[in-house]
Order: structure tokens, then sequence, then C-alpha cells
């Protein structure tokens, strides 16, 4: 064995030997259990809040469009009367700005902007001519144009959007008397152990019922009045941004077309060089059986075929291709918890996991405080004031789940039956 004269960190081998995040001890000790898309969460980049309210800023590029408020009489008219030319200050026209008819493909340039409801154009700025236009016509900005010597055009930013979440604090204990904590076992962990790793699950599994169903508030519990805060996960994430579009409830049967049409808004945004046409797809039993059942229907009579001495039959998909993206299927057990008839078994969360993560508040990463019989203390433990005969300890987590591209997440349910389609 080599000797060195200074003990360093290479010097911690194998690599599992130093201490890892609760999320990585999740991850290791219980890959398959409840707690999937935050144990994920350790592979990604570790982020730190430093405020109860963790937030940061987010832009989205601006792709401006306005739409007709009185019909353009022929060709020749360059006044234009619209809802807004600001869009509520979002998507402003200012002049320079190439505007495309979506009705009769015209290419037309802002001249100059009159008011917040009027602008004066160029008609005919390509080879499609000008022509009169209908009323509540939408006109797309496809690009600007500037002539010789021209003046310096008006400024144009993007809004900057502050997007912010509240830290959440998740406790679980565990707690075995003297005289359990005595007791030889045959087989297995002995009792403290095993009661260490069942609140390990328990602390995974709130955490990750945050991360699917949360909604953010910030309030004071009823009984003490102390600060209370409630963390958003995906559902809560693409319902504080209005994102109604990313929540689908399916009909009473669901074909391959309408799974496809529900899915698809995952892939209008997303981030560069982060798969940006892969998704998470966790699902509940229910919608699992549907979405294979969609696969089996869909590949009737395409060369898949039963002869003597199969010892097993039948077709089983972990993933699916639509035609901008594939999901991978990971069947969540907290979608099965309540049984079948649960809404929950019926329902999946497409995630696109590199663009989601947990940020601890400083110093509130999972802490672990033990205490030993008789309230004696060991080394970083907590004492434990009652001197129960007992030993036991707790699990504190501080912190807030972040959702940096939510557009690209969607949540669908009501799986109920496949069909073909």
């Amino acid at each position: 064995m080599p000797v060195t004269t200074l003990f360093n960190s290479s010097n911690l081998s194998p690599s599992n030997l130093p201490k890892q995040s609760f999320a990585s001890a999740i991850a290791r000790y219980q890959p398959n259990g409840q707690s999937p898309l935050f144990a994920l969460s350790s592979m990604l980049k570790s982020e730190s809040a430093i405020n109860t309210q963790h937030g940061y800023f987010a832009k989205s590029m601006i792709f401006p469009t306005v739409q007709l408020n009185g019909a353009i009489a022929d060709g020749a008219a360059t006044a234009f009367t619209v809802d807004d030319t600001s869009a509520a200050g979002r998507t402003p026209i200012i002049p320079g700005m190439v505007l495309r008819v979506a009705s009769t493909l015209e290419n037309i340039l802002v001249v100059s902007v009159t008011s917040a409801t009027a602008f004066v154009a160029k008609r005919g700025v390509g080879s499609v001519a000008a022509a009169a236009i209908a009323d509540d016509t939408v006109l797309y900005m496809i690009g600007t144009a500037y002539e010789e010597a021209s003046n310096r055009p008006s400024p144009y930013s993007i809004d900057t959007v502050a997007v912010s979440n509240y830290t959440q604090i998740f406790r679980n204990a565990w707690a075995v008397s003297g005289s359990a904590a005595a007791v030889q076992v045959i087989a297995g962990e002995k009792v403290e152990a095993e009661n260490k790793m069942d609140c390990m699950g328990f602390h995974g599994r709130d955490i990750e019922f945050m991360s699917l169903w949360g909604q953010q508030k910030n309030t004071t519990h009823p009984t003490n009045g102390k600060p209370l805060r409630f963390s958003e996960g995906v559902y809560g994430n693409l319902h504080s941004n209005s994102l109604t579009s990313n929540i689908v409830t399916l009909g009473g049967s669901t074909n391959f077309t309408q799974l496809e049409n529900a899915l698809d808004v995952c892939f209008n945004t997303a981030l560069a060089g982060q798969a940006p046409s892969e998704r998470l797809l966790l699902v509940g039993g229910v919608t699992r059986r549907v979405i294979n059942n969609i696969g089996r229907l869909n590949s009737a009579g395409q060369g898949w075929e039963l002869s003597g001495g199969e010892t097993s039959f039948g077709l089983q998909f972990e993933s699916f291709k639509c035609a901008r993206g594939t999901f991978h299927m990971v069947e969540h057990p907290l979608l099965n918890a309540y049984g079948p008839s649960a809404p929950q078994a019926s329902t999946a969360f497409a995630v696109h996991l590199p663009t989601i993560n947990f940020a601890y508040l400083g110093g509130r990463d999972t802490k672990a405080e033990d205490y030993t019989l008789g309230g004696s203390v060991t080394q970083g433990a907590a004492t434990d004031q009652s001197g129960v005969d007992a030993m036991g300890g707790s699990l504190t987590s501080e912190l807030c789940a972040m959702f940096k591209n939510p557009s690209a997440n969607a949540i669908i349910s009501n799986f109920t039956a496949a069909s073909i389609g």
C-alpha cells in the first residue's frame, strides 16, 4: 500500500467514501424508490438559495405581432389601425420593422408609429403585390430594413422577468426504544438502521411530492403564527406561469395522434445544448398501460406474431418517439400510491430534466441529527431534552424547486383507454 506524507482528497478512494448529498444518497440506496425526480437532480449542477424567496431572472426573445382593428380597403392604403402597437408593453412595433400579412403574404414596412393603435406603412415591399386586407388579420414581424444614411433606430430591449419560488422546510424523524435497539435480529439491518432507512425514504418522498404537485405560498402557521412557506413543483410552475396549454386533460380514449398533439407543446422552447428533443415522462401505472396499448394497437400487422415454442408474448415499450422528440418513460411509485382508480395513476409528467434543479438555502441542505439512549449525545448530535430511554433522530432540509424553462414541461391527465389512430 503506498504511503503519503499528507492525506488529501485524492486519498478518498473509492469515490463513494466521501459524504454525498442527500439526493445522491437517495439515488444510490433507493434507485428504484419513491423519489426518481429528486434523485436524478443529484446528477445536475448544484445551486444554493441565499434567501427564503429564491429566484432568478429570465428573458424570452421577442417576436412581435399585431392584429388589425379595421379592414384595409386596397393595396394603396398606408394607414393601419391595430389593436395595440405596444402589445401590452411586451412586443412593441417600431419603424424599420418588416411585417408579413398572414392572409395575403404581402410584406409591408413600418414607416412610423403614430399612436398606440396606429402606424403608417410602405406597402408591397416584396415580390407579392399589395392588396386589400381583412379586419382582424394578424401581421407577423419577419425582420427589419433601413435605408441608406438612415437615422439611428428606436432603442429596443427585452424586459427581464423575475422568476421566484419559496424554500420549503421538510422534517422527518425516526425513533427506536432502548429495548428494541438491544434486540438481536437474525438477518438484515439492526432495528435502528432499518428505522433510519425508513426515515430517509419518507424524507425523499415528501420532497418528491412537492416537486410534482407543490404550489408556492408564503404564509404563517395557524397555531403559532410562525413563518410557513410552500415551494412549487411542476404543476404549480405551469399554473403560476399561465401555461394552460401545457396542462392537458385527455378524452375518453386516446390514440397516437392525440398523444402526440398533447405532448407537442413541450418542444416549442428548449435550452440549447441540453437534450432539446428528449423528455423524461413520469407516468402512473394506468398511463403506462394506455401508452403501451397505443403502441401495441398501432403495431398490428407490422410483423410480430406468435409461433410454437414461445414462452412469452406481447409488447412492452420503455420509450416512444413523436415527430419532434423522444419520451423516456419511468413509472413513478408516487403516482401509483393511491391505487389505479386515483387520478394520479392516469397522469403523466413530461419534464425537461436538464432545466430542473433544487436550490438549498445556505447551510440548510439535508441535516441529520441523532440522539442516543438516555439523551446522551454523540458527536454532532442533538440532545434529547426529555431523556427518553430511546435512540432516534431527524432529517431537516430547506430547499425550493427551480424550473428554468417552464414551457418545456407538461402534465397530461385522464389516460383512460387506447385506440388506433
